[in-house]
């Protein structure tokens, strides 16, 4: 069963529904990963110009079946970015030359203008689904990105190419950002997992776009296509790091027991890339029903207990030795 986690609406959710991730221990060769790209990110989503051609032979019933493929497209077009990489805006002087570990993207010039206008002109001639409101504010979200993404998708590599390797191509385009906030407006992880709406279908396609947003999390509008060789050193660039999943985070989101909420739960044996994670809730205080386990959250790692707190709260465990990692709190 896919890891999930239950909300403070008592609600289970699936983060690996809008957070795609995978284990890449289980890849051998790049043909493999291939193929389950192809699986769950190709075969699920509509191409630009098929969901035109949905909308020109009115195929589509209402708004919400117009915001699905949509957001469909959307991830297929991330779909090695959201699986691989960590998109950092950082000022060219200060971007690694030589290393291994440090990618730029590549892009092909394209025009989405005229698909653009189509979707945004079908979407208009599209009856609400359920709720006007929502789907309206989903939709922008959606077109927004859309609009103004670099590239069709089709062309976009799995494995980027360093930077030393674009310096040698200079004519090869990247992102260029005319103009950079750090605190760009975003969708924190508990907004996502929090966010509830009373029809199932529009809270899971306004958490893809809220996870979509985040992939550009910097003015779209004010963001270019330039030359490597024409990049000057106060220019911002995105550059892509290398996922790091060797973290497990464990972050319970159901009230606290002081707050009437949960008195105990055991979440056993769940795999995770290569690991066996059991995770055990006993409140402190009350009835002691596991006597191998203290009260309090307990994250128990192949078989020993590799954190443990108190209270409900975020827990970081380092995979590679099976230690607590310290958490930084956000004030």
């Amino acid at each position: 069963m896919k890891p999930f986690v239950v909300n403070r609406y008592g609600r289970i959710v699936f983060p690996e529904s809008f957070f795609p991730e995978l284990d890449f221990s289980v890849f051998e060769t790049l043909e493999q990963f291939a193929a389950v790209i192809k699986r769950d990110f190709e075969e699920k989503a509509l191409s630009e110009t098929d969901i035109v051609a949905r909308i020109e032979a009115r195929t589509y019933g209402g708004r919400y079946e117009l915001l699905r493929d949509l957001a469909l497209n959307l991830f297929w077009v991330n779909r090695y970015a959201m699986t691989m990489y960590e998109k950092r805006p950082t000022r060219w002087r200060d971007v690694a030359r030589q290393r291994d570990d440090v990618f730029l993207p590549v892009f092909k010039p394209w025009d989405g203008a005229e698909l653009t206008a189509a979707i945004e002109a079908g979407y208009r001639g599209l009856g609400p689904s359920w709720d006007e409101g929502t789907e309206d504010k989903i939709f922008r979200i959606l077109l927004d990105v859309f609009r103004h993404k670099k590239g069709a998708g089709a062309e976009l590599p799995a494995i980027k190419p360093t930077v030393a390797e674009l310096l040698g191509s200079p004519k090869s385009l990247t992102y260029h950002l005319l103009a950079y906030n750090p605190d760009f407006p975003g969708y924190g992880y508990n907004d996502i997992i929090e966010y509830a709406h009373t029809v199932p279908e529009l809270e899971a396609v306004m958490r893809q776009a809220m996870v979509l947003h985040n992939q550009y999390r910097w003015d779209r509008a004010r963001t270019r296509l330039t030359e490597v060789g024409q990049l000057h050193d106060d220019d911002y660039v995105v550059v892509f790091h290398p996922r790091n999943d060797d973290v497990l985070e464990i972050d319970p989101l159901v009230p606290d027991a002081s707050e009437g909420g949960w008195q105990f739960f055991v979440l056993d044996g769940q795999q995770y890339r290569g690991h066996k994670v059991t995770i055990v809730w006993d409140a402190p205080g009350g009835t002691k029903r596991l006597q191998n386990v203290r009260e309090g959250l307990n994250v128990i790692l192949d078989g020993r207990v590799a954190a443990w707190r108190p209270d409900l709260g975020k827990v970081l465990v380092d995979l590679s030795t099976g230690r607590r990692l310290p958490v930084v709190e956000k004030k």
